[in-house]
């Protein structure tokens, strides 16, 4: 059963009819500009409570001799996307209402989001490099600090806007599509990753 909490990441509103595929790594990976998969979380946060909330039930393996490590990534993963999931949203949000102010307090976010995104990078190198061999972590180097340079980008970027030194931010200003739109009957109730979803009892 403690195994099975390995999961918690990978499974985020499951009283939903539509199930996002693999939510984790959909947060980690989604740009808080381009906001492909903001049209998939609510407005009210409930997502990000439901990725805290797994933290410390993960962390209770963390000290387990054998496969703490296994823990300890997966609470770190939980911890980023907690404080990454709405920030796409809040960004687009303030920057519609043309809130330099509210901007400006979301600046701290991102620095927030890049210190917990730089957390679970080692957690989950210290994961790779326990169970595997170093081949293939490269690609991880490349998804992980690309998206670690792009929140650095976005950041900066805010932050010329705010200041005035550029007029707008093109990514913004874009309306965001529905990725689902025409998929549902393909994608309603997939997951990805979890170890209790393709289990046969």
């Amino acid at each position: 059963d403690d195994f099975i909490k390995l999961d918690l990441p990978s499974i985020i509103n499951e009283d939903v009819e539509f199930k996002p595929v693999a939510p984790d790594k959909q947060v980690i990976y989604n740009d808080p500009f381009m906001g492909v998969y903001d049209h998939m979380y609510s407005d009210d946060g409930t997502e990000a409570e439901k990725f805290k909330s797994y933290v410390p039930i993960l962390l209770k393996h963390a000290d387990n001799k054998d496969f703490g490590y296994l823990f300890r990534s997966a609470a770190a993963r939980c911890d980023v996307c907690a404080a990454k999931v709405m920030l796409g949203k809040k960004t687009r949000a303030a920057y519609d209402a043309g809130d330099k102010a509210k901007l400006s307090q979301l600046i701290e976010d991102y620095k927030l989001v890049e210190e917990k995104l730089d957390v679970f990078y080692r957690a989950y190198r210290d994961e790779w490099m326990y169970d595997k061999k170093g081949h293939g972590f490269d690609v991880q180097d490349i998804r992980l600090g690309g998206m670690m340079m792009r929140l650095r980008t976005c950041r900066e970027r805010l932050v010329d806007f705010i200041n005035g030194k550029i007029d707008r931010i093109e990514e913004l200003d874009e309306r965001l599509l529905n990725l689902e739109a025409g998929y549902m009957c393909a994608w309603r109730g997939i997951t990805a990753n979890a170890v209790s979803h393709g289990i046969n009892y």
